[in-house]
């Protein structure tokens, strides 16, 4: 038995040592990957350096929002843009994207006007395109139609009118409802 014990023994202290072995080899290897003051240290520090990737980044958006957005930054082609578009105002003093009221007209004989903005102005044959407030689509519209927003007077008071009188047709036009009175009643 005492064999058998010295044989397990020596197979488990053997393995430990090799181990042992494996664990300073580790240790090595990471005390040479990490050590500072070594030029792997000031390696390690100018791959994580990102100062240059951050510049350029912030160029990079920067120069995308001065295209997108030509009055938040100073760039030449904004600037262009900018005196190309002023000759589109009017003698009238209407200019591309002005708020407006404007005529809709649902038949010939039935226009109803809503606040717009003004997209696009043609002087010769008098029109301007608008796109009414909360709908996408353009309208072309006569630029002796259209008013400013402020002259809308009333527009509150107005629309309320409107859905009252719609609620009032609504139930005057329902099947249940009936102008004679009840029998019995």
């Amino acid at each position: 038995q005492d064999n058998i014990f010295i044989a397990v023994l020596s197979e488990l202290l053997g393995k430990e040592r090799k181990e042992t072995e494996r664990e300073k080899k580790e240790e090595t290897a990471m005390a040479h990957l990490f050590n500072k003051g070594s030029s792997s240290a000031n390696e390690m520090a100018e791959i994580w350096d990102d100062t240059a990737l951050i510049r350029m980044y912030e160029e990079s958006i920067s120069s995308t929002y001065n295209t997108v957005a030509p009055g938040t930054g100073a760039s030449k082609s904004a600037a262009k843009k900018k005196t190309r578009a002023q000759p589109e105002q009017e003698s009238n003093g209407w200019s591309v994207n002005d708020r407006c009221v404007a005529p809709y007209e649902e038949s010939p004989n039935n226009k109803l006007w809503f606040p717009a903005v003004i997209t696009r102005i043609d002087p010769s044959s008098g029109t301007v395109d608008v796109i009414f407030d909360g709908y996408e689509g353009t309208e072309t519209v006569e630029i002796e139609e259209i008013f400013p927003e402020e002259s809308l007077e009333g527009g509150d008071e107005q629309r309320e009118e409107e859905e009252e009188g719609e609620q009032a047709m609504e139930v005057s036009s329902h099947p249940s409802f009936s102008a004679a009175p009840a029998a019995g009643g």
